[in-house]
């Protein structure tokens, strides 16, 4: 009986009201609905399941497209949703947990799943890990029992054999694909193009720098999502494309001084940078150095320790919105 009842565990609606009006519109017609049922007017109790149906399905779906990091401490995830329901997912957060721990997940718990829900989003289409370390993919396993994953992406040969053999159970769990990323060039959604640049190092002792780099181009912006690439994977991208000017960065390895050369950062020229950090985290970043580098281009720094979760409207203008 439960294996029947969990395959229907993912088929969920999240409403959320955005206004008071939207709040009280439901309520009424919950009661309205409790009331037509009460008094066997099934007529009109058929009227109001219809428009109560309507409503959730309208409300479900987004109105703008965004890119959301999330504040996760010291560590990263964001997600990029359009208006067709189509969302990516970038890492999950995460923490180092002592041998003999439980973790108790608490930064998907509480800043992850909370924004998804507010966000109506149900399902991730591409979820991509960028490297093991933990504060990039420690939420994975409770995110993948809270949300349904499709597809998940990764650089297999960056993972030891154990880690390997936990993801695809993980996957093979949850009934998700695994794909290796270094196969992939591109995944093309209704309205926007996101490309896997591929300045890796595989034979690199630094797992930061076998990160997952990703250029995401929606009409005319264009956000790039270093992981906690290097300096040296600065360069690789530099010999390998001739990259565009950046509208959105996501700044490498939480703004410390071994990304973010000045070099790239001169020929990117981001308009806006975010960084994802914590607070008094124990590396002291963002790294003066690299604050200095983005402003030398007058690039507006946005840092999650500071401003908390930030949401960019990328429909009307790079909009920015902060949650605390």
């Amino acid at each position: 009986l439960l294996d029947l009842f969990l395959t229907f565990k993912y088929y969920q609606i999240f409403i959320a009201p955005k206004s008071t009006v939207e709040f009280s519109i439901f309520v009424l017609l919950i009661v309205l609905i409790y009331i037509s049922f009460c008094y066997k007017k099934f007529k009109i109790l058929f009227l109001f399941i219809i428009v109560f149906i309507v409503l959730c399905v309208f409300n479900v779906r987004p109105n703008v497209s965004t890119i959301t990091f999330f504040d996760v401490g010291q560590g990263d995830s964001l997600i990029f949703q359009t208006r067709k329901q189509e969302t990516i997912m970038v890492d999950t957060g995460g923490k180092e947990v002592k041998t003999g721990n439980i973790d108790n997940h608490n930064i998907a718990k509480y800043h992850i799943i909370p924004t998804l829900k507010k966000k109506r989003i149900t399902k991730i289409d591409h979820l991509i890990i960028t490297h093991p370390h933990a504060d990039h993919i420690g939420e994975l396993p409770y995110i993948a029992q809270h949300i349904r994953i499709k597809k998940l992406y990764i650089n297999l040969y960056s993972y030891s054999k154990i880690e390997l053999i936990k993801i695809k159970r993980l996957c093979k769990i949850n009934n998700i694909e695994l794909i290796d990323a270094t196969t992939i060039q591109f995944i093309q959604l209704n309205n926007s193009k996101i490309s896997f640049l591929h300045g890796d190092i595989p034979n690199s002792n630094d797992k930061n720098e076998h990160s997952i780099i990703l250029l995401i181009q929606y009409q005319r912006y264009k956000m790039l999502l270093m992981g906690d690439a290097t300096k040296n994977n600065e360069s690789k991208l530099m010999k390998i494309y001739q990259l565009p000017k950046i509208d959105i960065l996501k700044v490498g390895h939480h703004g410390s001084k071994t990304s973010s050369s000045a070099s790239f950062i001169n020929l990117i020229k981001p308009t806006i940078s975010i960084i994802s950090s914590g607070k008094n985290n124990k590396y002291h970043l963002p790294n003066p150095e690299t604050l200095q580098t983005l402003r030398s281009t007058n690039s507006s720094i946005l840092n999650t320790q500071d401003v908390g979760e930030i949401t960019i409207d990328l429909d009307h203008g790079l909009d920015i919105k902060f949650k605390n």
